[in-house]
């Protein structure tokens, strides 16, 4: 259980990504703000509820300028956006971020440590057989191709990479056919990787904070400070970490900031890149909990970043057809296809009890998500998706509260025929419910999450690593 405190409590209540809904960035934001600020400041009324130090209060009382001056600041940028002054836009975002600089939580990775932060996958859509230098950025010399994304800059060439296969085929659209690659980060002491850290979650913040002061109570200053940084940097993350509304238009609203940013980060000596969660709608893809990471190239020779080819090597890219994930279980699609018939069976010669339609419909709409994936005939990816996700949702729903849905079947049963024997009743109820457990649930929920079954299906070959450019 996590302690009480007016600070832990704003930390937990503001969570990313957000939705803007109706209204502009800029609106959003501003509002966004307003009550950003006014929470912090409630929070700063300090209670006996609350666990942080007097001297964290004291601390987060003198940065309520700081807090102030940011969101205004973040607010200019849309001001000379709109205004269409990217000198006065470029000046002013350099001046802000010197502004907060030591505040930036910053992961300095070398030889030792940040495990978490080397190991990356990237993927390329396309029915080719891709090699190594294919999924590496796209060469300066066909920047027409480098389209606009979150963390970009439009026409200069940056390396994308996620902690997680799927991820990385979320973040590319969820396509039918693609190939990818492991990237490992090859920093040493001597050439260690700075990169600015926006991937912390609220609760893994307010659990790791309480729990080092109580094992390092000696460092209660340094954990004040990390602290402090998190809530008064927070509005920074929020500008980056809008969802979009609309992918189907030139002018995405919601990366004019990530961009700016990622402009600054490119023009700075001091970081190499960011690293930060997803903003995919898809909330599974939320809890996967993968670390997403942007680089821009800054040394260029011949189209290619000599910089990001040292400090990665590449694995051998795989082929992956979707398809063949739902081929590869055909015998258990056949083994569900025969129970289907039995269900049929019972139900169409008026035999079903309650709820025997229902599984029916559920299992027939799983087999025509996955002939549709077999056979590659959709086109909204993330619809086949979410749709196996709540078909999973409700197998669970319906063995979980299977005792209450058995009281209602034989209602339901007598109110046709009172003159029915209740055991017969509940004997084929439970025989319903066992073959529904036993076969067809698992077999829904194997196929559920089969994004996950990229790397069992198509594993890659780890000791095949390498730099890209020899």
């Amino acid at each position: 259980m996590l302690p009480k405190d007016n600070f832990y409590n704003l930390i937990l209540e503001h969570r990313l990504p957000l939705n803007r809904k109706d209204k502009s960035v800029k609106e959003f934001l501003k509002s966004y703000y307003s009550r950003y600020i006014k929470e912090y400041k409630n929070a700063l009324k300090r209670t006996e509820d609350c666990a942080l130090r007097e001297e964290c209060y004291k601390l987060l009382n003198d940065k309520t300028t700081t807090l102030e001056e940011l969101c205004s600041d973040i607010l200019k940028v849309f001001d000379y956006y709109d205004s269409a002054d990217m000198l006065g836009l470029y000046n002013h975002f350099d001046e802000m971020m010197e502004k907060i600089s030591a505040l930036l939580v910053t992961r300095n990775i070398g030889t030792v440590g940040h495990e978490t932060y080397k190991n990356y996958y990237r993927i390329r859509a396309g029915e080719e057989h891709f090699n190594r230098i294919d999924l590496f950025h796209i060469p300066l010399n066909k920047r027409e191709f480098i389209k606009s994304y979150r963390y970009s800059i439009p026409g200069y060439p940056c390396l994308y990479l996620s902690s997680g296969v799927e991820m990385c085929w979320f973040e590319c659209g969820m396509p039918k056919e693609f190939s990818y690659a492991g990237f490992f980060l090859e920093s040493s002491d001597n050439n260690k990787v700075n990169i600015i850290d926006f991937t912390i979650e609220p609760v893994d913040l307010v659990s790791s904070v309480s729990i080092h002061y109580i094992n390092h109570p000696e460092k209660a200053e340094l954990i004040d400070e990390f602290l402090a940084k998190y809530i008064i940097l927070f509005p920074l993350r929020v500008a980056c970490s809008l969802e979009v509304i609309n992918r189907d238009v030139p002018f995405i609203e919601e990366y004019i900031f990530p961009q700016q940013l990622l402009l600054w980060v490119r023009s700075n000596n001091i970081y190499d890149g960011i690293a930060y969660r997803t903003c995919s709608s898809i909330e599974h893809a939320r809890e996967w909990n993968y670390i997403n990471l942007v680089m821009p190239a800054k040394t260029i020779v011949d189209g290619y970043c000599r910089h990001l080819n040292r400090l990665f090597t590449v694995t051998e890219p795989v082929k992956v057809e979707i398809s063949n994930i739902i081929r590869n279980r055909d015998g258990k699609l056949r083994t569900l296809e025969k129970t289907l018939m039995i269900f049929e069976t019972e139900y169409y010669n008026g035999h079903s009890m309650y709820p025997c339609r229902e599984i029916i419909s559920l299992s027939k709409t799983f087999l025509n998500l996955c002939s549709m994936l077999k056979s590659n005939n959709y086109s909204n990816a993330n619809a086949i998706y979410q749709t196996l996700d709540t078909l999973n949702l409700m197998s669970n729903i319906l063995c979980d509260n299977k005792e209450t849905i058995k009281s209602k079947a034989l209602a339901k049963a007598k109110e046709l025929d009172y003159r029915l024997d209740e055991d017969i009743l509940i004997k084929r109820f439970d025989e319903m419910i066992w073959s529904f457990e036993e076969t067809i649930k698992p077999i829904i929920f194997e196929f559920w999450n089969f994004a996950i079954r990229i790397r069992t299906d198509f594993p890659c070959n780890y000791n095949s690593r390498e730099h890209v450019l020899q």
